[in-house]
């Protein structure tokens, strides 16, 4: 982490364990989000429109296109949004007296397959 007084921003590099040298992605699992979680992880924004077509089925709670880390430190429920870079990242956090809530960073590309991040 460092931190850049003149632009007030907060720099913090991520470090990915479940993803080798050569870009794989290894011990993903689906993920288990929570309906009230569920987001617009690809900018699309189709996010919970279905969910009055839902039912209390619990195959609707695993999500295919988003894994999780099997040995995560926590869930993905923890800290109300789920999130998982899976891969090593730098992000940038700029502190602002108004600040747009919805701006939040991509998810990761983990998948369930072993292919290659390049």
């Amino acid at each position: 982490m460092a931190w850049d007084s003149d632009t007030n921003a907060l720099f913090a590099a991520t470090n990915c364990t479940y993803v080798d040298r050569l870009g794989y992605h290894h011990d993903y699992r689906r993920a288990k989000i929570p309906r009230g979680l569920r987001g617009d992880y690809d900018g699309e924004g189709e996010g919970d429109e279905d969910e009055e077509t839902e039912e209390n089925d619990d195959d609707d709670d695993w999500d295919d296109d988003t894994c999780w880390p099997k040995s995560a430190h926590h869930h993905e429920n923890y800290f109300g949004y789920n999130f998982d870079a899976g891969e090593h990242r730098l992000y940038r956090y700029v502190f602002k007296s108004e600040p747009d809530t919805k701006i939040v960073p991509s998810y990761g590309d983990a998948t369930l397959e072993a292919s290659s991040y390049w």
